[in-house]
């Protein structure tokens, strides 16, 4: 790129040498990048259904969740585990004193 050359300037040239270089190509060799390209999107397809695939969500929430509760020796972590009760209970009593004060 030139410094008188936008980088939108030079993206075209590039995009206009990318074609001469196809019209370049024989219909063979089209049709096997079309194959390939086609392949390869197959494939990237196959990985993204496996990986938003619920058992596989489910399976990368169990493990950061244990990965938050249990240190890398497999001990619990108690102060993460208290940390989450105490935050559960707060919960629950708020929940009762709104359930009491609409009585």
């Amino acid at each position: 790129m030139s410094d008188t050359q936008t980088p939108a300037e030079a993206g075209t040239k590039a995009a206009k040498r990318e074609l001469a270089a196809a019209d370049e190509r024989s219909p063979a060799q089209i049709e096997a990048e079309i194959v390939a390209t086609r392949e390869r999107l197959a494939g990237r397809i196959d990985e993204l259904t496996a990986y938003v695939a619920p058992p596989a969500v489910a399976r990368r929430q169990r493990e950061r969740i244990r990965a938050f509760y249990v240190d890398e020796f497999g001990g619990i972590r108690p102060e993460r585990v208290a940390a989450t009760a105490a935050v559960g209970l707060a919960l629950l009593a708020l929940w009762r004193r709104r359930r009491r004060a609409r009585r």
